[in-house]
């Protein structure tokens, strides 16, 4: 076999091996990438449980943001166009908590005037405490904290790269298409131009 007819074959052989290393680097990218995104449903269904339960949301929520920070592919779904994650129960928890408050408190202070009242004028007609107590309520407001739904809502992006195996792997397999593009090409050149 003459020596041009080696070249021939190995330059076809690497070729080859080339474009087999860049489908198994695409491929193992493609799944990492998925993984990255299977990871993240799995800790977005946390904080889905989390809500409904009212255990550790926060934590789980905190779990998520990180995760999602740093890897890609790993942004949660989103709900049209609202974020994708909605604490719901939380928020309707945190809401009949600052109604019961407030009611516990309203009640509270009734209570304190009718004592009030009771005590101050215990020989008096019913309408004078009566309006004693109404006078006494009203210099004691209790004001109800609006629950803001928007605080109850939350969108995170992973970022475009990352430092993970999946980011290695697509940095890895652009620079090795890269390098198959430029074969690709020099060859068409020599072909093109019989060099």
């Amino acid at each position: 076999m003459s020596k041009k007819n080696k070249k021939k074959i190995l330059k076809r052989t690497i070729l080859v091996a080339n474009v087999l290393l860049v489908s198994i680097s695409a491929g193992y990218t493609a799944y990492q990438l998925r993984q990255n995104n299977l990871q993240m449903i799995d800790l977005y269904n946390k904080v889905l449980e989390a809500d409904k339960s009212g255990q550790s949301v926060y934590e789980r929520l905190g779990e998520l943001q990180s995760y999602v920070a740093n890897h890609m592919n790993a942004t949660p779904p989103k709900l049209g166009s609202n974020p994708g994650i909605q604490l719901v129960n939380t928020y309707e928890r945190d809401k009949k908590a600052e109604e019961d408050r407030v009611t516990a408190e309203r009640d509270r202070i009734n209570n304190e005037a009718i004592a009030y009242c009771e005590a101050a004028m215990p020989n008096s007609l019913l309408s004078q405490r009566a309006q004693c107590i109404i006078d006494r309520n009203a210099s004691q407001t209790v004001t109800e904290k609006q629950i803001i739904p928007d605080l109850y809502r939350y969108d995170f992006v992973s970022p475009i790269w990352t430092t993970d195996l999946a980011g290695w792997l697509v940095l890895i397999t652009g620079v090795l298409v890269l390098l198959l593009l430029i074969q690709i090409i020099s060859r068409v050149i020599r072909v093109f131009f019989r060099i």
